[in-house]
């Protein structure tokens, strides 16, 4: 059978979309949640999208996925566009910073150059039989991300909304998908939710369009008041489904 396209293969050879391993997160309850097995996790070669509202310990799943992916042996190549990560955050999780290359981000466009330059090269290194290092991409957070259109109208003084954004972030990810696949790249990204004031509330996503974009995971996050035993409040409980 000749070949059309660069990743395509008949299916006994491929192996682009097979799992390797998992990545624990740290919890034994979300481990089962996201695969169905206490000793799953994140899978080697998915997207992952944590969403929920503020407070619900986004960025802190995140910061414990990283950790376990160290441990197994991972390089991590972590995007902030919230600029609320830094070398003292991340050692309090036993995170080493040498191993952990930080790229603030503000725009889609940025974040699509870097990523793609990224695979390009891991690509034609794999084409030529070099082994390749493990390297888990994270982006916190993708809702976050402001388009040029965004900065241009900015400068000019522009009202108008920016009716592109929603189109252009997901193309973004459908463009990175495949390669980060091939590559056995694990890609972590978080999402802000919050509730409509319409008369019947609903839970949106940040960054005008759903918060899984082209996910094959979506952990949606949710918050509720915990109380003791006698009805006065300890806390919030964090939900996930």
């Amino acid at each position: 059978m000749s070949k059309h396209s660069t990743y395509g293969e008949t299916l006994d050879k491929s192996t682009i979309s097979e799992i390797d391993h998992y990545i624990p997160t740290g919890n034994w309850h979300l481990n089962a949640c996201l695969t169905g097995s206490l000793f799953g996790g994140y899978p080697n070669n998915r997207a992952v999208a944590l969403a929920g509202p503020s407070g619900t310990g986004k960025t802190y799943l995140i910061l414990n996925a990283i950790k376990q992916a160290q441990a197994q042996g991972y390089s991590i190549v972590f995007y902030d566009s919230e600029n609320a990560v830094d070398k003292t955050l991340v050692e309090k999780f036993g995170i080493d910073p040498t191993k952990f290359r930080y790229e603030p981000c503000n725009t889609v466009q940025e974040f699509r150059t870097s990523v793609t330059a990224i695979t390009d090269v891991l690509i034609e290194q794999k084409a030529k039989g070099i082994a390749l290092p493990k390297i888990m991409v994270v982006l916190d957070s993708a809702g976050n991300l402001a388009t040029q259109k965004e900065i241009e109208d900015a400068k000019s003084g522009s009202e108008k909304a920016d009716m592109t954004r929603s189109k252009v972030l997901k193309s973004i990810f459908r463009i990175i998908m495949t390669p980060l696949a091939d590559l056995k790249i694990p890609f972590i990204f978080t999402n802000h939710t919050y509730q409509t004031q319409d008369f019947i509330s609903r839970q949106v996503a940040g960054g005008g369009t759903g918060p899984e974009y082209a996910a094959s995971i979506v952990l949606y996050l949710g918050k509720a008041q915990l109380k003791d035993t006698g009805g006065d409040k300890a806390g919030i409980i964090v939900t996930a489904k």
